[in-house]
């Protein structure tokens, strides 16, 4: 201890201290940016183009860190802004663009969010619905407008992603007068405060209700009438079926036989000997004919394979 202390007491140490304390805190609020937008080798690069700066300003006799400084930043935002347009097609608009989700609209919940919970029920729903009425609680039903919450649940209906730029004008798309479509607003702090419930009418009927928990994730918390956890990171297969014994292992045996590995099995009932739901999120993907066979058996009522939503 007495070494350490004796070492902070030259000025340089001193400086490398808060130096190293001031970067640590940065790079724990840039880096989860960094690794969300998978930009995480982003410092190996930065790192050849510091090297090149610093070698650069030596032979020009010029002061290194007065040319390394701006080069590396310069160089930043070029790389991002490659990797931006190479793996999405978006072409940023302003520098918030880059360094920002890659979404449509300003808020992670309440516009991506949004969007990501719409398109999580539509692919649950399967058909093209007729109607869908949309009743938005608390933060969503106060603060939806502001943020394009609506336009996000029925872009998300319609089956766009959350970087498609026709977001912003998808009330008068011709896309939405393939619909109707209705929002209804309520207060319920018994529910989470960005929650939604989609009531959806075509060729047949399914409610379905979620919220956005933040940062663009979801969770669908219910099917009609069975409990659910669905957040879109999985492949999932969803069931209804009768409660009887056997059923469990029923399907559990026809996903081994094709080599399925299981990340987590949800299971729910009106009352015993009655309707359930097994929610079944897998590693992977399943081909038609496993979803085929499950429908086969005779107590299965509805069969519904869900893919994982993109990132």
């Amino acid at each position: 201890m007495e070494f350490l202390i004796n070492l902070l007491q030259y000025p340089f140490m001193q400086r490398a201290l808060i130096c190293g304390t001031a970067i640590s805190f940065c790079a724990a609020l840039i880096g989860v940016i960094l690794v969300l937008k998978k930009y995480s080798m982003i410092g190996h690069g930065l790192g050849e183009v510091g090297f090149a700066s610093l070698s650069l300003a030596l032979v020009l006799g010029l002061p290194e860190m007065y040319v390394a400084i701006p080069i590396v930043i310069i160089a930043s935002f070029i790389i991002l802004l490659i990797t931006l347009i190479q793996y999405t097609g978006i072409e940023p608009q302003t520098l918030f663009d880059i360094i920002s989700p890659v979404m449509i609209g300003p808020s992670s919940s309440h516009t991506a969010g949004a969007v990501r919970l719409g398109l999580l029920a539509k692919n649950i729903y399967k058909n093209t619905p007729k109607k869908v009425v949309f009743k938005l609680y608390n933060s969503y039903a106060h603060t939806g407008k502001g943020h394009g919450t609506e336009k996000g649940l029925l872009a998300g209906v319609l089956g766009l992603s959350v970087d498609d730029r026709r977001i912003k004008n998808i009330f008068e798309s011709d896309i939405a007068k393939e619909i109707d479509y209705s929002f209804e607003y309520y207060d319920n702090f018994k529910y989470h405060p960005n929650a939604v419930e989609m009531i959806f009418d075509g060729e047949n009927k399914m409610f379905i209700a979620g919220e956005s928990v933040g940062a663009g994730e979801v969770a669908i918390r219910k099917i009609d009438d069975f409990n659910v956890k669905l957040t879109g990171k999985y492949n999932t297969l969803i069931l209804v079926y009768k409660d009887m014994p056997g059923m469990i292992s029923q399907v559990t045996s026809i996903l081994q036989s094709k080599n399925i590995n299981i990340a987590s099995l949800i299971c729910d009932r009106n009352a015993k000997g009655k309707e359930a739901s097994m929610i079944i999120s897998i590693d992977g993907n399943i081909d038609s004919s496993v979803v085929e066979t499950v429908e086969e058996i005779p107590e299965v009522y509805f069969v519904s394979y869900v893919e994982k939503l993109e990132n």
